[in-house]
């Protein structure tokens, strides 16, 4: 009975620790909870209808989790969790925020969990002293570092983190389940629980974690080095790996390779993929100084200023980069028998960028991406300052390191969530840091805009001219900034700029079919349809041409067609663009929805049907049945001819 009660105030000390964790990260990341929406929380949740989900029906539930436009895959678990978000509270940032913050503190328990049982698969005997430490500094170092800020207040990376969550617990499933067959003891079912079931389970968050089986044979590679109860290599692990990693390697690599080498990947970035290859060497550098070294100053959401290096040489080389690279690998690889969870956290560090680091056409710069990397530099780190033999000789120094690191990164964190207390703070310093990055000039001009009101006697008003001049000279900056100033003019009440109008349409016949291009033309077009602005017709007229230089586009021409019919009247020519816009896309189903609508208030019963016959074909699981449904009930009697 005594040792029992040994026993247990350990654990209960274990568990007080860890709700006091809990606690920390809920208080740090508190002031940052009353932040606004940003970015991307527009197109995915915003201005997505089949977010708003206000009753307990299956079809909207299923519309719901099926709207993603952010991925192919859809993100039906992460799309669930915000329309309950929606359900309970509406479009309250506060509550999403506060979800995430709860997503991960439950991930920093899975970490200090992953940590612990790798620490014991890994040791060749007792662990004491200050190397009982390590699972603490990993997981509060982690839990608290300056760059998880983006993948945490900014909703919509809700996606990142709740992927994780199958991920750590996945990865220490399979750590039980090889522990579990050295000890000769059943751990097949844990290791397949581990990585097929994490693996489709954060799947349906996010495609980050198709990494788990990479991450998971880092630590067979530094931990169990494919060995089994008699100390032999077990063939059943190298099977395993060859079906989990090989052979989608390979299919992968089949499928994506013609589809990166196309020049039409990379046709709306400013960047090829020679550049984006060069360029992101020097990116994980400094992903890994941001880690290591944080400073406040250069964290942010927007890195769109980043410089790309265009060729090996020059001020922008990325050969130190490499070498930086290169050295660590190879330093990982030195040391993987004497100290294995260096060499895995070097590994996991790598393994984590290969999906958004290499040939994938996505953009070059997110903090969030190193929400699992950041792991691997921490559990590196915390092995060589707590546990390595120079940390046994000069233990004041290295636990002093630790416990700095660690009270940097709390404060980081920190001020870094005071500045998303506010859309105003969160604008102004994106901006103050980043003065070269269109966004985030754009974002601050767009936030004095908000908070003006449109009121003509604001005394914002020099201050949003002022600011969106500095957004739209900002080089390769979007047409955002001209269609704000022309929104704004015309909202209250005075004639634009001269030469804004040729601006706008210049930029528009460079990239017009961009996402920022074309919310542009929304925006101007709802202004304008709402009364709001009075555009003067034969400009909008030019500005849908402009976009349309560069040839036919399914977005532009919708987007023209609402124009045509909400603002003109002119139903014909609406009719024409949507017919053209769905004939581009057909498999898009609100260009779809538009047309039947349209089709329907003219009586073109047929042409209806056949469409609404294509929409209930589109989706997965009848996700657009409802919809036809209700469509089919508003077909009126037969027109006569048109």
């Amino acid at each position: 009975m005594m040792f029992s009660r040994l026993q247990a105030r350990p654990r209960l000390a274990t568990c007080l620790a860890l709700f006091a964790l809990v606690v920390s990260i809920v208080a740090i990341y508190w002031p940052g909870l009353g932040g606004s929406f940003v970015f991307d929380d527009y197109p995915n949740l915003l201005d997505n209808p089949a977010v708003r989900v206000d009753k307990l029906d299956a079809g909207q539930w299923l519309s719901a989790m099926l709207s993603s436009p952010a991925s192919s895959l859809q993100r039906p678990l992460a799309m669930f969790t915000f329309a309950l978000n929606y359900f309970f509270t509406g479009y309250d940032a506060w509550a999403m925020k506060l979800t995430n913050v709860g997503m991960h503190a439950f991930n920093a328990l899975l970490v200090f969990a992953l940590v612990r049982a790798l620490q014991r698969a890994a040791a060749k005997g007792p662990i004491e002293g200050a190397a009982r430490a390590l699972p603490w500094f990993a997981t509060i170092a982690w839990a608290l570092h300056p760059l998880h800020v983006t993948a945490v207040l900014y909703v919509v990376q809700r996606m990142e983190v709740l992927a994780h969550v199958p991920v750590f617990a996945g990865l220490w499933c399979y750590v039980r389940g090889r522990t579990n067959l050295l000890q000769g003891k059943r751990g097949w079912g844990w290791i397949a629980l581990g990585i097929l079931g994490g693996s489709a389970m954060g799947l349906l968050s996010k495609e980050s974690a198709l990494l788990l089986p990479l991450y998971a044979l880092g630590i067979e590679a530094f931990v169990f080095r494919f060995r089994g109860r008699d100390g032999k290599r077990e063939p059943h692990l190298l099977t395993l790996y060859i079906w989990l990693l090989a052979v989608p390697l390979v299919a992968g690599t089949a499928w994506l390779l013609p589809r990166v080498m196309d020049p039409a990947a990379f046709a709306g970035r400013d960047f090829t993929l020679h550049d984006r290859l060069l360029t992101e060497a020097r990116i994980v550098v400094d992903y890994l100084r941001w880690t290591v070294f944080p400073d406040v100053r250069v964290m942010g959401l927007y890195h769109d200023d980043y410089v790309i290096s265009r060729s090996w040489w020059g001020p922008h080389s990325p050969i130190p980069a490499m070498v930086v690279l290169l050295a660590l690998a190879v330093g990982g690889w030195m040391v993987r028998k004497s100290r294995p969870l260096v060499a895995l956290g070097i590994f996991w560090y790598f393994a984590a960028h290969t999906m958004t680091a290499t040939v994938v056409p996505l953009e070059l710069v997110f903090e969030h991406r190193n929400y699992f990397a950041l792991l691997g530099v921490v559990l590196a780190l915390g092995d060589l300052l707590l546990c390595a033999n120079f940390a046994q000789r000069i233990p004041i120094v290295t636990r002093t390191l630790a416990l700095i690191f660690i009270l940097v990164c709390a404060a980081t964190t920190l001020m870094r969530a005071n500045e998303w207390d506010s859309l105003l703070r969160f604008a102004r310093s994106e901006a103050t840091k980043h003065p070269n990055s269109a966004r985030a000039t754009y974002e601050y001009a767009r936030a004095l805009i908000g908070i003006s009101g449109y009121d003509p006697k604001s005394p914002l008003r020099k201050e949003i001219f002022r600011a969106l001049d500095v957004a739209r000279r900002v080089p390769g900056s979007s047409t955002l900034p001209e269609q704000a100033e022309l929104i704004y003019s015309a909202r209250i009440g005075i004639e634009p700029a001269p030469g804004l109008w040729d601006a706008l349409r210049a930029k528009l016949r460079i990239r017009s079919g961009g996402p920022q291009e074309q919310l542009s033309l929304i925006a101007m077009t709802n202004c304008a349809a709402q009364d709001l602005c009075a555009f003067p017709p034969q400009e909008m007229l030019d500005t849908f041409q402009a976009g349309l230089e560069r040839g036919p586009h399914a977005g532009v021409m919708t987007i023209y067609a609402n124009y045509a019919l909400h603002v003109l009247g002119d139903r014909p020519l609406g009719l024409r663009l949507l017919r053209e816009s769905v004939a581009l896309d057909p498999s898009n189903a609100q260009f779809q929805v538009n047309l039947i609508k349209l089709l329907n208030s003219m009586g073109l019963v047929e042409e209806s049907r056949q469409h609404i016959a294509v929409l209930r074909t589109l989706g997965r699981l009848d996700q657009y049945g409802p919809a036809a449904d209700e469509l089919e009930k508003t077909l009126p009697a037969p027109a006569t001819t048109r």
